[in-house]
């Protein structure tokens, strides 16, 4: 494993990351085409559905926004597998520490975004303002998933490994 200063946001090279050996001792590649190409098959039957759609149909609710949600967040999952299988290398990774945490980011940012923090700036803020503050929001949760990792390491590094009992056979 690459050292990371302790924060434990590295991708191990130890392995061989390209094969995985199921139970019957049967490699397999890690990343079969034809299961996960069927995305591309649904995206296009959703893009149809949401194209025959009109404008003035997107309305809060309806099918055919929330087909368009779904393939937003689809290829931001595609974007985030792709830059930690091919972008990321063996360095930090704000995607790894995100992974590690994401329990906490997400209760920390529910109760930022959604919590009494938020209340005075709800519907009060214009178009740039709100991306700033998603920005700032998205920063703070990676610091928070980099401070809570290397405040774990250092823990785990304080403790050290158990010693073996003197009379053990």
């Amino acid at each position: 494993m690459i050292r990371d200063g302790g924060l434990g946001c590295t991708r191990s090279t130890g392995s061989n990351p390209e094969k995985i050996t199921d139970d019957a001792g049967v490699s397999r590649p890690r990343f079969a085409f034809f299961p996960c190409a069927s995305y591309v098959g649904f995206g296009l039957a959703a893009g149809a559905i949401v194209k025959r759609a009109a404008a003035d149909r997107l309305e809060r609710g309806s099918p055919a926004l929330i087909l368009i949600r779904v393939g937003i967040m689809l290829l931001m999952m595609a974007g985030a597998y792709l830059w930690t299988e091919f972008g990321m290398g063996t360095t930090w990774s704000w995607m790894l520490c995100f992974g590690k945490t994401s329990l906490m980011v997400y209760w920390v940012h529910v109760m930022m975004v959604y919590g009494d923090l938020a209340k005075p700036f709800k519907r009060a803020l214009s178009i740039p303002q709100t991306a700033l503050a998603t920005l700032l929001v998205m920063l703070a949760m990676v610091a928070l998933a980099a401070a809570r990792l290397w405040w774990q390491a250092r823990r785990a590094a304080g403790r050290g490994m158990p010693r073996p009992y003197k009379n053990a056979v």
